[in-house]
């Protein structure tokens, strides 16, 4: 299928985009030509990713994984026309979070399940 696609990036703090790109990129691909693109002033540019793997894409509610290739997720964009701009949403993981790191805080600030008395 292959037609190039027009994604608006949907984040906090403004749109990137429409950006044309060809349905054949993975979405690692994608990430790094949105990078190429990110705003240098504004209110994004506080929020620029360090990385492709700071951003996280969204597209129908769930994360997209860097592998995926855009092609295959047509389906879920609704089958978009070459003239169509499908919106896709963004968030910028801030350097050194995770998941894991962000669990072990919260197990720190609990003290557990008995109280002395």
């Amino acid at each position: 299928m292959s037609d190039e696609l027009h994604i608006r990036l949907r984040h906090t703090q403004g749109d990137i985009g429409p950006i044309e790109v060809p349905g054949s990129l993975t979405v690692l691909q994608f990430k790094e030509r949105v990078l190429s693109d990110w705003p240098r002033d504004g209110a994004l540019a506080l929020e620029t990713p360090a990385s492709p793997s700071d951003l996280k894409v969204i597209l129908s509610g769930k994360f997209l994984e860097p592998s995926q290739v855009l092609d295959d997720l047509r389906p879920s964009m609704g089958d978009p026309k070459s003239d169509f701009i499908v919106t896709m949403h963004c968030v910028v993981r801030a350097a050194g979070s995770s998941k894991s790191s962000a669990r072990s805080k919260e197990k720190d600030k609990s003290s557990g399940c008995c109280a002395v008395q």
